[in-house]
């Protein structure tokens, strides 16, 4: 089934696991988090953490369960020490997108939400007449199929009883006989006005007014099209406050042309207006990402030779940049940068933040990103061009999947020509039938023979991972391939390759295997032999 894993700010539970946290005040305590799954979100009040592995039966009875998307993802349960006490038809989990809930514990009282504002959108509330008083543990679990945690969040218990009002949190709706103000109704309507022209000057006034719900929204729309921005009206760059600006640079999600563009046309321009001193938001810049040709681009500024803390972010990108291609260096460096940023330079969890996230790559607003959850699950890349782009209903995935193949949305093809053994298509076709069988040709370049499929994409891909699927058999299974990306179909690039130079009998490979792999284009190509 698999292990419990962490990918990016995503924590993956398999089937039957458990992650715990502990509780800040014993028999209480309020929970936010973002989950995803096709049923049974798990959540496990207990008085200890019992292990990872969640058995049917457990030696602790004082615990309480809460399932969202119980009995085929059709309502909500909690249970007493494993005995349903209360039910609330219709609430689903989603397989598609993150939902944020909240669930609230105060002895012997279970509420639970949906929504990012605790309290609010209260979807159930059920009162243990006979409490059990030594609660200390959360556990994170699932039931049949994985689930994916985000946004995990535990603070104090609510100071006020639970609403059930629904609504927007943001803008919310005035009550009857209340009028709304004329600043709630300006700011939605600028929220819904936003340009690239305008959306400069509304995040002033928005700050000046401190309508932080019209701010949020101008960041968020900022951090989508910064290029757009920077090109109408980067003129107006001073207008940002030093926290706008940092908010910005600091997201994940970020409309840029590179890190080089954000130091010199973002922060340069923007400390040259009279914005502020862009020395304070050097760490938020990822120079790491940047090439070589930029670094010494950098080196021959002006602003290089008088700031220390510029030359120790340089010299960080060209250490990074020296341990590519090795993972025990990359390891190893990580490790290195990790302990310095909390030590003398960086001294405080949020610059140590600062100091990993340096090394991640950022993602563009307008990707799609598929998450990896396990072997043969319905986020790769085929099932979704598939479905119409991810819109066909988990549930209904098999009706629903079209080989992308077949309808001309991706393009197959494979070493040997289309026979009743041989067939493209199903390469994509989430099958193993027996016409999967490739003839092997020789390869000019490795002087031997091999044989190979390969899928055109037709986008853009960013590839962090990949499963292969082929025969368990003594005879039918893979025993070496490499992957290899290319973003013309022309010259190609391996991105990760796996040997086995024992062929006897009696090795038994696993069905599937998977990798990591770093940034590919549009097409993929793999050569088993």
């Amino acid at each position: 089934m698999g292990t419990l894993s962490v990918r990016g700010d995503v924590l993956v539970v398999p089937p039957f696991e458990c992650a715990w946290l502990k509780l800040d005040k014993p028999g209480e305590g309020c929970f936010t988090f973002l989950a995803k799954a096709e049923n049974d979100v798990t959540l496990i009040f207990s008085s200890n953490a019992e292990g990872k592995r969640v058995c049917g039966t457990r030696r602790n009875s004082e615990f309480y369960t809460v399932i969202i998307g119980s009995h085929v993802n059709s309502r909500l349960v909690l249970e007493r020490s494993g005995k349903i006490v209360h039910e609330v038809a219709g609430v689903r989990a989603s397989p598609t997108k993150f939902t944020q809930y909240w669930v609230d514990y105060q002895t012997g009282r279970v509420s639970v939400g949906v929504g990012a504002k605790p309290g609010f959108n209260c979807l159930s509330q059920w009162q243990d007449p006979e409490p059990y008083m030594s609660i200390a543990c959360l556990g994170l679990s699932a039931w049949d199929k994985h689930v994916c945690y985000s946004g995990l969040r535990l603070m104090g218990r609510l100071c006020f009883a639970p609403q059930s009002r629904r609504g927007s949190e943001e803008w919310q709706q005035p009550r009857a006989g209340q009028v709304a103000s004329l600043q709630m109704l300006s700011a939605r309507r600028l929220s819904e006005c936003l340009t690239p022209a305008n959306c400069l000057s509304v995040l002033a006034v928005a700050e000046d007014l401190r309508a932080t719900p019209l701010v949020r929204t101008t960041l968020d729309y900022l951090s989508s099209h910064l290029v757009e921005v920077v090109g109408a009206s980067g003129h107006e760059l001073f207008s940002l406050s030093t926290r706008s600006l940092a908010d910005v640079l600091s997201r994940d999600k970020l409309s840029l042309v590179s890190e080089y563009w954000a130091f010199l046309s973002v922060l340069l321009t923007w400390q040259g207006q009279g914005g502020g001193t862009a020395e304070d938001l050097w760490e938020f810049i990822r120079w790491p990402l940047m090439s070589s040709s930029e670094l010494e681009r950098v080196e021959a500024l002006p602003c290089y030779a008088g700031s220390a803390r510029l030359r120790r972010l340089v010299a960080e990108a060209r250490r990074t940049h020296s341990t590519k291609g090795d993972p025990k260096k990359t390891r190893r460096y990580q490790n290195v940068l990790i302990t310095a940023a909390r030590g003398i330079e960086l001294r405080d969890q949020e610059s140590a933040k600062l100091a990993r996230s340096r090394l991640q790559p950022r993602r563009s607003p307008s990707a799609r990103e598929l998450l990896y959850v396990s072997d043969g699950d319905n986020n790769g890349v085929c099932f979704y061009l598939g479905t119409r782009r991810g819109e066909a209903s988990s549930s209904r995935a098999r009706s629903q999947f079209v080989n992308p193949s077949l309808t001309g949305v991706v393009e197959a093809s494979t070493s040997s020509p289309h026979s009743r053994f041989s067939s493209a298509a199903a390469v994509t076709s989430r099958l193993c039938p027996r016409t999967s069988y490739f003839d092997p040709r020789y390869n000019e370049e490795t002087k031997r023979k091999e044989a190979w499929w390969q899928v055109d994409l037709r986008r853009s891909l960013t590839c962090n991972h990949y499963s292969l699927r082929h025969d368990a058999s003594n005879e039918g299974f893979l025993r070496s391939w490499e992957l290899r990306g290319s973003e013309d179909g022309e010259v190609g690039r391996a991105l990760g390759c796996w040997f086995r130079p024992d062929f006897s009998a009696d090795f038994s490979p696993p069905s599937h295997s998977s990798s990591r792999g770093p940034r590919s284009g549009p097409t993929v190509t793999t050569r088993p032999s």
